[in-house]
């Protein structure tokens, strides 16, 4: 139910706000799960914005964030396992 409700939550931020602003929750997000969801959100705004035309900066920024954060969990503290 979490992931349901934080991915209803980056769809929102990704149509009503600025990219800035929804860079920590996607940030957050693709650390607390595999966010593959954020690569479909991305592509969405890109075919939304009209970014389809040009370079899908969306779509690459979500691709490099949920492979970034999928290297660096095993190196977090909390993710350690004994």
């Amino acid at each position: 139910m979490m992931r349901f409700t934080a991915t209803i939550i980056a769809i929102c931020l990704s149509v009503l706000v600025s990219p800035w602003l929804l860079l920590p929750v996607a940030c957050l997000h693709a650390l607390a799960w595999f966010a593959w969801e954020l690569i479909l959100i991305g592509l969405c705004v890109d075919v939304y914005f009209g970014a389809a035309s040009g370079l899908p900066y969306y779509t690459l920024a979500a691709i490099v964030l949920v492979s970034a954060a999928e290297w660096i969990k095993p190196q977090l503290l909390f993710y350690a396992r004994d």
